[in-house]
Formats: structure tokens, sequence, C-alpha cells
């Protein structure tokens, strides 16, 4: 499967006065719990430990998200927030596999980390190209 990167709109910088945009790795993805499905983007972290997702979209697939087991991350700034994780299923191209993702109130944008997805997948990142390749593999469950 072959995803093309997507351009975000750059912030003024000094450093890098004429950059407009950066590429960067989001993917479009679904999410399943029961029947409810919600379709997001996500980026593809490769930095991440585990699969996040803002806690609205585990309200939207029907999760008491506090309910599940908590545990605190930090983000690349260092701030430390709480996350709960819960079984879910994670569709990307059509193929549907079972994680645990983590759900935080933190969380703005969906992560794709090393635990629930590098584990799943070969992941090629191809700069010059704007393109992230993903083989499925057969993984360990985190479950």
């Amino acid at each position: 499967m072959k995803f093309r990167y997507l351009p975000f709109k750059a912030c003024p910088s000094p450093a890098f006065p004429g950059r407009k945009s950066i590429p960067r790795p989001v993917i479009r993805i679904a999410l399943k719990q029961g029947a409810e499905i919600y379709d997001l983007w996500a980026f593809v972290d490769s930095g991440a430990d585990y699969c996040y997702f803002p806690s609205e979209v585990g309200e939207a697939l029907g999760l008491e998200v506090e309910s599940g087991p908590r545990d605190e991350v930090r983000g690349a700034g260092g701030q430390a927030f709480s996350v709960y994780f819960h079984p879910i299923e994670l569709i990307v191209g059509g193929q549907t596999i079972s994680i645990r993702a983590g759900f935080g109130n933190q969380i703005a944008f969906a992560v794709l980390g090393s635990i629930g997805f590098f584990d799943r997948f070969e992941v090629t990142f191809n700069f010059r190209k704007s393109v992230v390749e993903l083989k499925p593999i057969n993984a360990l469950s985190d479950m």
C-alpha cells in the first residue's frame, strides 16, 4: 500500500523564509469498535511508542475512555498527559488488525506508533517522492 504525503502549511520562519508547506506522512485510516466505525487521518510516527487518538474519537466509537487502563505519556515537548488504553480494530488500506490504542484529551491528532502499527507493517518513508509505503507483516499480538 502506498500513500502520498500530505502538504501542511509551514509556519513563517527566519530560518526557512520561502517555505510555504511541508510534506508529512499522514494516511487515511478507520477505527472500529463493535458496529461503530470512525474514519480519520493519522500521522505515521516512528517516534511514538503506541497508537494514540483524541478522546472524542474513542467516545464516538462508544468507548468510556477513562474506564481503560491509564498510562502517562510525554509528547515531543516533554509535557506529560494521561491516556487510556482500549482494544479496537484498526483498518488500513482495507486490512483490519486488532490493536490496543490510547485515547486522551491532550491528543490533538491521531498517531500511529511502534506498538500496534510499526510491529504490524514494514514501513518505508520516501521523503523525496513524498510517499510512505506499508507492507503487512505477521506480528505477535499486543493484546
